[in-house]
Order: structure tokens, then C-alpha cells, then sequence
């Protein structure tokens, strides 16, 4: 009888060690849930806040898919030190605003073979400057570009006679723009604006930049190159004059360098007049932007984007912008 007791007593014990850690596993099981559901709501919250202001801040890229829907744009400002490549596209047409410089030639094309991008339709070169002109030979090279707008002057210098040569070589249509011209891509529409004057005495080669206007439904976007003060107070009686006195986006002129107006207008005066919702620099760690510039720009509430913190992913779909960095 004793021999029975003692065994009922260990099966009990046994049933009752395996009961609670069958409880134990299914407390450590809710609680992962809980805790998973917690994230995912605030990522949620964190969209919601996002999409309220029309930007997006997060290393997910709004430009991940290689394709582009119809009715939608997207811009690409590349990360390229203190120089400018910016990429344009709609869904049928590639639009590449300068080339950055020759250290950044073949970086532009790798990320257009990421996207199973084979041609550029519009090759834009703002001014022969080594940053905007410096990388145009390794592209031309590698890709086709079927139309190339340039300025209409010229400059001796080892990045503008590679790029010279490289054009030489190719059917690429070449347009020297001496008026205004109007591209139209899908329900895109580009305004190209080209120096006013044959001599600055500034800085010929900065304000010689052609500008770019883009325009997708209600939002406006200015591609100012590196225009300086005589060259920016043109750009600014240009736009009163086409009625835009306020852009969604600029790319600020002269890589965040202030410009004090003794030839026209004051970095502060061009950023009143255009008063752009969002702005961006290029720029590094070496070469910031100067901080008068950025104050101007606060000053107006401007939210500012700088290249040394990443490439700058733009998508308008024409009345919301989302900016991914």
C-alpha cells in the first residue's frame, strides 16, 4: 500500500512540474506578441506623422522600384561631395541635370544599371565647372544619351575637353541653348532658362549656369546651378514673370556658398523671392554649407536637405512630395 502511495504522489508531482512550464512557455509567447505589436504600431504612428508633412525621413527609399508610375515623378540628388547630379524621371523619360565630377562618373551609371536604366533622354550640363561637367565623359560613354543641352559659351579645361571629346564621338543630338526652352515629359513640364548676358563680372562660369524649372501639377521645383548674385536676380525677375514667386523645392545655387549681392541680389533676397517650402545643398563634411546661408533659409521656414547626409530621394505624384534621405 505504501509502495502505491509513494507512486500516485511522484506521478502527481511529475503532472504538476510539466503543467507549469507548459504555462511558462505560452506567458513567453503572449509576451513576444505584445511586444512585436507595440513596434509595429509606432512605425505606424511615425508614417502617419511623416505623411502629414509630405516628407519622409528613414533609409527606405522612395525610388527603390526601378520603374516610375504614370502621373508620378521622381528626383534623385546624388551624394556626390560638392558637386551636382541630380536625376529626373517620369514614366517614359530620364532627365540628368549635370554630371558631378570625374571621381563620381561611373557611380551615376551604376545606380542607372541598378534601375535597368539603358538611355538618358535629356542630358542637361548647367555650366563646365569640374562638378557639374567633370563626370559627362565616363556617362556619355557608357550610356546612351540621346540629346545633350550645354551652354551657350565655352571653357578650356581638362573635364570640358574630355567631355568635348566624348561628344564628338557620339549621335547624340547637342542643343547650345541661347533662349528659353520647354521640354515635355508625360505631365512633366521643363523650363530651361540660359544666361542672359555674355560677360558677368562676377564669375563668368557660375552665372553662366542654365537654370531648370520643373513643374509636375501644383508642385514646382528650381534647379538653380551655381548662379551667383547678377545671375540669381535674373532667375528671380524670371520666375515674377512666369507668376512663380514661390517653389516647392530649390536646389540652392553655389553649393551653400553666401553671396553677398554687390552684382545683383543677396542669397537672402533670392531665398525671400522663390521662398521654397523645402531646400538643398550640396555639400560634405569638408566643404559645408556656409551658415548664413542655412539661417536665410530658416528664416523663411524652409526645411533644408544636405548631400553629406545621404542621397536626397524626391517623389511628387503632383500634389503631395515625399522626400526620403
Amino acid at each position: 500500500m505504501k509502495r502505491v502511495l509513494s507512486l500516485f504522489l511522484v506521478v502527481l508531482l511529475l503532472v504538476s512540474l510539466i503543467a507549469c512550464d507548459s504555462n511558462e512557455t505560452n506567458s513567453s509567447d503572449s509576451n513576444e506578441s505584445v511586444t512585436n505589436e507595440s513596434s509595429s504600431v509606432g512605425s505606424a504612428s511615425n508614417s502617419e506623422s511623416s505623411a502629414d508633412n509630405g516628407v519622409t525621413d528613414g533609409s527606405q527609399s522612395s525610388d527603390d522600384e526601378g520603374y516610375v508610375d504614370e502621373g508620378e515623378m521622381k528626383i534623385r540628388l546624388f551624394k556626390v561631395g560638392k558637386s551636382d547630379a541630380s536625376l529626373i524621371r517620369t514614366k517614359d523619360y530620364v532627365i540628368l541635370i549635370d554630371s558631378s565630377s570625374d571621381d563620381h562618373g561611373q557611380e551615376i551609371l551604376d545606380y542607372l544599371a541598378e534601375k535597368s536604366i539603358t538611355s538618358i533622354d535629356y542630358m542637361i550640363i548647367t555650366h563646365f565647372d569640374k562638378s557639374e561637367v567633370g563626370g559627362a565623359d565616363i556617362i556619355l560613354k557608357g550610356t546612351e544619351v540621346k540629346t545633350v543641352v550645354q551652354p551657350a559659351y565655352t571653357k578650356d579645361s581638362p573635364q570640358a575637353r574630355e567631355y568635348v571629346a566624348a561628344l564628338g564621338t557620339l549621335d547624340s543630338e547637342i542643343i547650345t541653348l541661347k533662349e528659353e526652352m520647354t521640354i515635355n515629359c508625360n505631365d512633366v513640364e521643363l523650363t530651361l532658362y540660359p544666361a542672359q548676358k555674355s560677360y558677368y563680372a562676377e564669375d563668368d562660369d557660375n552665372n553662366f549656369s542654365i537654370a531648370v524649372n520643373v513643374i509636375h501639377g501644383d508642385n514646382s521645383f528650381l534647379f538653380a546651378g551655381d548662379a551667383m548674385s547678377a545671375r540669381m536676380k535674373e532667375l528671380v525677375e524670371f520666375n515674377q514673370a512666369k507668376g512663380l514667386e514661390a517653389f516647392s523645392f530649390v536646389k540652392m545655387p553655389c553649393n551653400g556658398v553666401y553671396c553677398e549681392g554687390t552684382y545683383g541680389i543677396s542669397t537672402t533676397e533670392f531665398i525671400e523671392a522663390v521662398d521654397p517650402i523645402y531646400a538643398s545643398i550640396s555639400c560634405s563634411e569638408k566643404n559645408p554649407a556656409e551658415a548664413a546661408v542655412v539661417d536665410a533659409l530658416a528664416a523663411v521656414g524652409t526645411k533644408v536637405f544636405f548631400t553629406k547626409d545621404g542621397n536626397i530621394k524626391i517623389t511628387s505624384d503632383g500634389e503631395m512630395i515625399e522626400i526620403v534621405q
